[in-house]
């Protein structure tokens, strides 16, 4: 069964069995940016199904509250995430997907409230929780247009996720490769993969090159 939208989630682990082998899925560490739900549209719960864990990432707190009763393996963390610390606002409906930081696209929601919430890099909350320098085997990013400030906001001399999954809204193949999350990824040493849905997948180059 598929937790993920579209069925990313199967898309990306069969990446992982095929490129890494059946032993990179008995355990692994997996960062999610946007996370929105404990098992719905979720491109990490098959994998915390498998005995992973990790971080999930979330803006609003009723969210995070959804995961720490039924993901306790995870570490919660209310915060934005971008290159830029300081305060963001953000226009949501309670437990929309849809949260925006754009005030344009608040008016499709039915019940739009404005709140603000403490931006952070990426890097820093990753080194305010126990995976400090440990070994990310999955990030995943979904944060309604502010995608490429997440991928900026993390230090990738540092921390060098195997498989990245980020949401790239895009009607065709050269449109994601026009974009800037995919020249940004291609610059770290990534390779594009795999597109499903709105997520566009990247793997880490020297996986494939030294055949995992």
């Amino acid at each position: 069964r598929a937790f993920g939208h579209f069925g990313d989630d199967i898309a990306i682990e069969l990446l992982f069995r095929e490129v890494l082998g059946k032993a990179a899925l008995k355990s692994g560490v997996y960062v999610d940016v946007g996370a929105f739900h404990p098992t719905k549209y979720s491109n990490t719960f098959r994998f915390y199904k498998r005995g992973w864990s990790g971080i999930v990432i979330d803006l609003e707190a009723d969210k995070l509250r959804a995961f720490r009763w039924l993901r306790p393996r995870d570490t919660a963390v209310q915060a934005a995430v971008s290159d830029t610390p300081g305060t963001l606002t953000f226009h949501g409906d309670h437990f929309s997907p849809f949260t925006t930081s754009q005030a344009d696209n608040a008016g499709a929601l039915e019940r739009a409230t404005t709140f603000t919430v403490e931006a952070r890099t990426l890097t820093d909350i990753i080194d305010g929780t126990k995976y400090r320098d440990s070994e990310i085997d999955l990030l995943d990013v979904d944060c309604e247009g502010m995608d490429l400030e997440v991928l900026r906001s993390l230090d990738f001399t540092r921390y060098r996720p195997k498989i990245v999954a980020v949401e790239i809204h895009a009607a065709s193949i050269p449109e994601v490769q026009a974009s800037g999350a995919h020249a940004f990824l291609i610059d770290q040493g990534y390779l594009y993969v795999n597109h499903v849905g709105p997520t566009s997948v990247f793997l880490r180059a020297d996986l494939l090159q030294r055949g995992g």
